[in-house]
């Protein structure tokens, strides 16, 4: 079972750089094991609509809609997008879920903490932007949508705790960097990110499904 949920506000906007996003779960300051996560940005390394490879980014067309960033090969697809986004976000969502349920690193729901496909039925899928959450019910459904930002806290918290332990890289997977004791950790896609310093934020953002495919080959290398 599967949904989207999103802002209710829609903002179309094309340009051949990569614009700027807002934050989603940012980290609380008055909170020491908050962590934030950029949920906004376009986690596939494919058009959506034409399943063509993507260039750098500054080669691609970025698309931005109902908050969230969504990637194009060509101003071309991206039309298209524009002309039905709605039939068009139906193949995107498919594709993204698809996606980050191979390697969605909970067994249990993040609400509840009843086991994901247990006794409470089958489980019950949303995207939070571009970012897959799973719940076992739809009740714990109905209390992410009344406080979307504590149940994606609660995600995050859970991620970096899991993901921290074994995370496998010793440098910084935009710099090349060692990291030390300036590493700053942010969640995208699901997958804990360590960069050398908040400097290379910026460049992660830019090519965030490239870096974040660098650490997922690295982990399961790690795992063989």
């Amino acid at each position: 079972m599967f949904r989207r949920f999103s802002s209710l506000a829609c903002l179309i906007a094309v340009s051949l750089s990569i614009a700027t996003f807002h934050q989603s779960g940012a980290a609380d300051a008055t909170d020491k094991s908050a962590i934030q996560s950029f949920d906004e940005l376009y986690p596939l390394d494919n058009d959506p609509l034409s399943g063509e490879k993507l260039g750098k980014p500054d080669t691609t067309v970025a698309v931005t809609y109902e908050g969230r960033q969504l990637r194009f090969a060509s101003k071309e697809n991206a039309a298209k997008f524009q002309k039905d986004p709605k039939s068009a976000l139906a193949k995107i969502d498919k594709a993204i879920t698809e996606d980050q349920i191979k390697t969605y690193p909970l067994m249990t729901c993040i609400d509840s903490k009843d086991k994901l496909g247990g006794e409470e039925g089958p489980i019950v899928d949303v995207l939070h932007m571009n970012r897959l959450v799973r719940f076992c019910c739809k009740a714990c459904l109905k209390d992410f949508e009344k406080d979307p930002d504590k149940i994606v806290s609660d995600l995050n918290k859970a991620v970096a705790e899991m993901q921290r332990k074994d995370y496998p890289l010793q440098t910084c997977v935009v710099s090349g960097e060692k990291l030390g004791p300036n590493a700053v950790e942010f969640i995208f896609a699901n997958q804990l990110v360590r960069v050398a310093s908040a400097a290379q934020i910026d460049a992660f953002k830019k090519d965030p499904a490239t870096y974040a495919k660098k650490i997922a080959t690295a982990r399961a290398a790690a795992k063989k």
